[in-house]
């Protein structure tokens, strides 16, 4: 599940996230961990032990009924679960240290499914909540604006597909937004792919402090050729986006990561950026504003077919 796989400098990890230990078997929780409800539209099923049955519930919104507050519940998620995302209180029962988690690999077309068929947004607005294993399908609507919007500190979102994009009427313009409350966000291990439409950012940043994005898989056909995968649009503190794939595949894409003319700190190392306009490379990929105050550690672009990337932003003069 997800793109650990994508440590490509053979480096230790510099962080360690998740809700519990995904194994082929089963999930493995911490002894505290106290398991909510099961989400299933397709209910109890054959052979399902009792003690399962009494937590099945139908949808999402009935298993967060049964979150407690501030306590660090779970809510798991069945696989071939499929849920429609059509109104914008979706997550009206969301409290504070609630994590939802799904229990089939969300890439491989057996995870818990939420489709979004109208222009809606999840709001969440709780803090210390997080996504895990889930497969977001913001493909159901037209110019869906934004499917998740983070207003709370702490939020992680890991190991999770997104479907921005399959037409020019079935697309999501930005598909994660984290506002200047979002301080502690995590955005680690999760894969996106659009086949269609057009797509501004996976993941837009504003002025946060102490943001991760790490691991990550994301490829986009950009609204525009300056749309960076991540775009960090505010004065972010302490940022870090590291080790990511990025793809931007507008037909004269420029941009992969993109900082906005404000004093951001921080630092982007260790990424790789595909783009699709031949020009300078050193100077495309990661794209900074003026202001913008981070440093950069190996972090490559490539603009052309079948030769390998150089380094950008262009290395320090001394």
């Amino acid at each position: 599940m997800g793109t650990e796989f994508f440590t490509n400098r053979d480096q230790p990890p510099y962080y360690d996230h998740g809700v519990g230990i995904m194994t082929p078997w089963g999930l493995l929780l911490s002894p505290q961990a106290r398991i909510a409800a099961i989400v299933s539209s397709g209910g109890v099923q054959d052979y399902d032990p009792m003690e399962l049955q009494d937590k099945m519930v139908p949808t999402l919104a009935d298993g967060l009924k049964r979150a407690r507050s501030g306590m660090g519940d779970i809510v798991l998620v069945r696989g071939n679960h499929a849920e429609s995302v059509s109104a914008a209180g979706g997550l009206t029962n969301l409290v504070p240290g609630t994590k939802i988690i799904g229990l089939q690999d969300p890439t491989t077309g057996l995870g818990p499914t939420f489709t979004w068929t109208d222009d809606v947004t999840w709001a969440v607005d709780d803090a210390n909540v997080a996504f895990q294993g889930l497969d977001f399908q913001m493909n159901g609507a037209d110019d869906i604006t934004t499917g998740i919007t983070v207003t709370a500190i702490n939020c992680h979102i890991l190991d999770c597909n997104f479907n921005t994009g399959t037409g020019a009427s079935l697309d999501c313009d930005i598909a994660v937004s984290a506002s200047a409350a979002a301080d502690g966000l995590v955005f680690a291990r999760n894969k996106s792919r659009q086949s269609g439409g057009t797509t501004s950012n996976v993941l837009a940043i504003g002025a946060t402090d102490d943001v991760l994005v790490r691991d990550n898989d994301l490829q986009i056909i950009g609204a525009a050729a300056g749309d960076g995968v991540i775009a960090v649009t505010g004065a972010a503190t302490n940022l870090r986006i590291l080790r990511n794939l990025l793809c931007q595949y507008h037909a004269s894409s420029t941009t992969a990561i993109l900082l906005s003319d404000a004093a951001s700190t921080g630092v982007i190392a260790d990424n790789d950026c595909a783009i699709l306009d031949n020009g300078v490379a050193a100077a495309t990929g990661v794209n900074l504003g003026a202001s913008s105050l981070v440093r950069c550690f190996r972090n490559e672009c490539c603009d052309e077919p079948i030769k390998s990337g150089v380094l950008s932003p262009v290395v320090c003069a001394s």
